[in-house]
């Protein structure tokens, strides 16, 4: 779980403001482009995930409900 808080961190870090350039984010300083920052969820959301039909039965659910974490 700390790897992935590590990774998070860092990926918010890069698509926040920086203090040397206030008006633009590493990402956009690299990439040229604003970040997406639509796929982003706050912590402890409910989130629905997909069950592909090989992993099913017939009359299962389609997803699974879980937090999102």
């Amino acid at each position: 779980m700390w790897a992935k808080a590590i990774y998070t961190s860092c990926y918010l870090q890069n698509r926040s403001m920086t203090i040397v350039i206030p008006s633009k984010t590493p990402y956009e300083i690299w990439f040229g482009k604003k970040p997406n920052l639509f796929h982003l969820k706050i912590f402890g959301t409910i989130a629905h995930v997909h069950i592909p039909k090989e992993l099913k039965q017939k009359l299962d659910r389609r997803f699974k409900k879980y937090m999102n974490v």
